[in-house]
Formats: C-alpha cells, sequence, structure tokens
C-alpha cells in the first residue's frame, strides 16, 4: 500500500507494507560460523585458564626425555623453543571452584584436582600447539540480530550451540518489545553473562561433580 500526501510543492510517497504480527521461534534462524575479529589467545580475555609456561631451560638438571613425558610439554610451532605449562592446584580450588563433591575425602579430592589439572594442561598445550579456534554465535529475523563472538569453540560445538540459541532468545525478547507475538518459544534460558558462562564452561567440562 502507498500513501501519498503533498507538502507544499513536493509530493510524498510513502509505502507501507504488511506482515503478520505473529511470529513462529522456529523461523528465528540461528548459526555458529568463524569469528573473524578474534586475536587474543583464550587466556589473555577469559579467566579460568590462569597457568605459567617455562622454557625448558629454566629446568636445571631436568632430563629433556623426561620433560617430553609431562603433561604440559609444548613442543612449540615453527622457531619456538619447548616449553613447559604448568597449574596451580591454588588456581583449580579457588577461581575455578572445582573442589570435588561436597564432604569428599582428602584423597578424593587431590584425585579430583589431578583429573582437573591434566585435562586443562591437555587442552593448554592443544592451543600452544595447534592454535586455537573462535567462533561467533548469530541469530536473526528480518532486521532483527543479536550475536556473541570470541567463543572458544567449533561452530558446530556444544558451548556455540548455546550461545546460538540464547541469541535466537535475545531476538524473540526483540520481536517482543515491537509488539510481534512469538509463539512455540521454550523456556528462556538463563542470562547471558560471558564471564558466568565462560566460568561455569570451565567448571561444568573440567570437574565431573560440579553442578550448576
Amino acid at each position: 500500500m502507498q500513501i501519498k500526501q503533498r507538502v507544499a510543492d513536493v509530493m510524498i510517497k510513502t509505502v507501507v507494507t504488511e506482515e503478520s504480527a505473529v511470529v513462529d521461534y522456529a523461523d528465528i534462524e540461528g548459526r555458529g560460523e568463524q569469528d573473524d575479529w578474534a586475536g587474543h589467545a583464550p587466556w589473555e580475555e577469559c579467566d579460568g585458564w590462569e597457568h605459567e609456561i617455562d622454557s625448558v631451560e629454566s629446568f636445571d638438571g631436568a632430563d629433556l626425555d623426561d620433560l617430553r613425558e609431562c603433561a604440559g610439554y609444548v613442543h612449540g610451532r615453527r622457531y619456538e623453543n619447548p616449553r613447559i605449562v604448568s597449574i596451580d592446584d591454588d588456581d583449580i580450588v579457588n577461581r575455578w571452584g572445582c573442589t570435588g563433591p561436597s564432604g569428599c575425602s582428602k584423597q578424593v579430592r587431590a584425585e579430583t584436582i589431578a583429573r582437573v589439572k591434566r585435562k586443562a594442561l591437555d587442552t593448554l598445550v592443544g592451543w600452544y600447539n595447534n592454535g586455537w579456534y573462535e567462533s561467533c554465535a548469530i541469530a536473526e529475523y528480518g532486521d532483527y540480530t543479536d550475536s556473541v563472538g570470541g567463543i572458544y569453540d567449533e561452530p558446530w560445538g556444544d558451548y556455540t550451540a548455546e550461545l546460538v540459541e540464547e541469541c535466537r532468545s535475545n531476538v524473540a525478547d526483540q520481536l517482543e518489545a515491537d509488539g510481534y507475538d512469538v509463539i512455540n518459544r521454550p523456556d528462556p534460558p538463563k542470562q547471558y553473562s560471558p564471564v558466568d558462562h565462560f566460568r561455569d564452561r570451565i567448571r561444568r567440562n573440567l570437574n565431573p561433580y560440579y553442578k550448576a
């Protein structure tokens, strides 16, 4: 429909379009893709990956073959020298919140910390040796959009998928705020917070006893 209005010697034409005020939640597109703006190492942008990394030369008297067997051994990319990654137990307990099941014995607690440390070291060594991947979660419906970048995960990874759903929920919020009715909408997820979600991911992935 076109509306014409004359103002002095000017004719103003306004095109009015009609569309349904009811939006099916399933029609809100969500996807994950590579974050082209990524550039920082994961441990520089987020907490939960606190660690130290030292050159093998700093381990005076240590046998190089023994160092290669260490869980935190980093062979280095290109012209980088070998290094050793280490994580302090206090960081795992106090910063990451991984303490083992409630009321557990000292042995179970120590085993939990050791298991968490080994998994975290494997992840860090992989990042140092092979690089890392950052993805972006995106949701769109017409002119409405929401996105979250800097996710240390593949576009098809579980964590990216969770954030895609949160972006879709945020788009639904935008639509409802403008007067649309969004039908078939699932229960809204917890409000997104980059820091809280990263901490939750660390605890959920590394601590087998953690419950959100």
